[in-house]
């Protein structure tokens, strides 16, 4: 029987860009001479994704030859945010966008005319609209965005004493007045070419949901749906308790179940004789029902998208749809092959490439 080396890689969402700033990433600022010196991150999430001509000739340098990558996105059922871009390169026009095809406040975002104030209404209120995000689905937060009955109507500039205090601001909200600490929330500020700035604020769907609001005497859980913020029902907090504490074992189970069935010779295709290494990639939201990856390109970014997934140490390959998904094989030798690569329907990853022993 072919021996089976197990790895396992869960993918977490990336730490922030240069271009964004997390809650939690924002120090305080130094003081010399009397005035104060705004934190370098807050300039680059104002200045965006672009970075020195020496450092873009130096990517430029490593960048493979042999494949070249186009950063394209795969086709979601329900994404995560209605701004379907990395939070660093939104601009004032995406939001210009928003407004243009008079896109209402969903699951994903929400509008905000002004930032939160300092009173105990204020600070609930933010907390509200974060860990609402956070416990569904995740999504945008806009401050600078008028809107009426939830349509968008026009980007109006945000009234505020400076990028460092707001964001100080914001992190103490976060870390003392939400159980458990939240992570993964994101900023930006977009400027605006009639002068001031916009707040786009992203929340991560949260994996150590739920959190609640504390602040204020507050001790509330809250979720989003189309229509809004709600309280959290007994049923849906101990659905969300229950998701928490199983994502490891899930993981666990999957990974379990798919070295047996490798052991058994269920394989989506025949494999050569040898050691088999086993590469499992788990993406976190795989493991909600409402995450599907469409695995029928209709379109040359799509197709693109697909052609990333390749089997491991294969310089060519062949593929098919199957019931799981779609696998890539390398050139078949006797009719077995020597690598394969499997992405599931729930965007979850097996790759196998077999060693002569």
């Amino acid at each position: 029987m072919a021996r089976i080396v197990g790895v396992e890689w869960r993918h977490q969402p990336a730490p922030p860009t240069p271009a964004t700033i997390g809650i939690s990433g924002v120090q305080d600022a130094h003081v010399t001479d009397g005035s104060s010196t705004q934190d370098p991150r807050v300039e680059q999430a104002r200045q965006g994704p672009q970075g020195s001509s020496q450092n873009l000739a130096r990517s430029q340098r490593h960048r493979s030859t042999r494949h070249p990558r186009t950063p394209v996105r795969l086709s979601w059922k329900d994404a995560a945010t209605v701004i379907a871009k990395p939070i660093g390169s939104i601009t004032e026009a995406d939001l210009l966008q928003l407004i243009q095809a008079g896109t209402p406040e969903s699951k994903h975002i929400k509008y905000k005319r002004t930032l939160p104030d300092g009173g105990d209404s204020g600070k609930v209120k933010f907390l509200r609209s974060v860990t609402a995000l956070a416990n569904t689905q995740g999504g945008d937060l806009i401050y600078g965005m008028e809107a009426s009955d939830g349509i968008p109507q026009q980007l109006c500039a945000l009234t505020m004493p400076s990028a460092d205090q707001v964001l100080q601001r914001l992190e103490s909200l976060c870390a003392d007045g939400v159980s458990p600490r939240l992570a993964g929330v994101q900023y930006r500020f977009v400027p605006l070419s009639g002068g001031g700035e916009v707040l786009v604020i992203r929340i991560q769907k949260s994996w150590n949901a739920p959190h609640r609001v504390t602040a204020g005497g507050h001790a509330h859980f809250y979720g989003r749906n189309a229509a809004g913020s709600y309280p959290l029902d007994v049923g849906e907090l101990r659905q969300a308790f229950t998701l928490s504490e199983s994502v490891a074992e899930r993981i666990r189970a999957f990974r379990a179940k798919r070295l047996l069935a490798l052991g058994n010779g269920e394989v989506p295709i025949p494999l050569v004789p040898g050691v088999r290494v086993v590469l499992h990639i788990v993406p976190l939201q795989s493991l909600t029902s409402e995450f599907l990856v469409d695995i029928s390109p209709r379109t040359q970014q799509q197709m693109q998208a697909l052609n990333r997934v390749e089997p491991p140490g294969a310089g060519g390959w062949s593929q098919r749809v199957n019931l799981d998904g779609r696998v890539k094989y390398d050139n078949e030798c006797d009719g077995m092959a020597r690598a394969y690569a499997q992405l599931y329907r729930s965007g979850m990853i097996e790759a196998v490439q077999v060693w002569p022993e």
